[in-house]
């Protein structure tokens, strides 16, 4: 295995622990830190520091997609060989993200006042195709650049 791919390996290792660690927040916990986001960003939209149920959710949301971009952007990095079909990194990377943002989902329904949403693991896929995209497009141009 080449130093790059144990690089993206330990990376990806590093980031299934950091959200691991954020889905074993209880339920107040979790909320507060998408409340802290939400008043660093949005305070000034705020009437009287109230946090609308809504943004609540599209920050939530966002932040598992994010988290699951991540993810999906390292596993291809991990899994991809130069001069291999980009398919099998792919269906690799996506299987996998897929994979842990199921079992993270079972976890936090042990984990108190959270619970399993089938449509977290669905956010979580999307965010782990679009950061597995942006990988292979990183790549296509660094490549061409190199051969320049």
């Amino acid at each position: 295995m080449k130093v790059r791919n144990r690089i993206f390996c330990i990376l990806s290792v590093i980031w299934m622990c950091v959200i691991f660690w954020f889905s074993a927040q209880n339920a107040d916990r979790s909320s507060a830190q998408s409340d802290g986001v939400i008043f660093l960003f949005f305070s000034r939209f705020l009437s009287d520091g109230v946090i609308p149920e809504m943004l609540n959710a599209v920050v939530r949301k966002c932040a598992h997609f994010c988290a699951y971009a991540l993810l999906g952007f390292l596993f291809y990095l991990w899994f991809e060989r130069e001069g291999v079909s980009a398919r099998l990194p792919i269906c690799l990377a996506l299987a996998c993200s897929m994979l842990y943002a199921a079992t993270d989902e079972l976890h936090q329904f042990f984990v108190p006042g959270r619970g399993a949403r089938l449509f977290d693991v669905g956010v979580d896929s999307a965010g782990a195709l679009t950061g597995i995209v942006c990988a292979v497009c990183l790549l296509k141009i660094i490549r061409k650049h190199r051969l320049e």
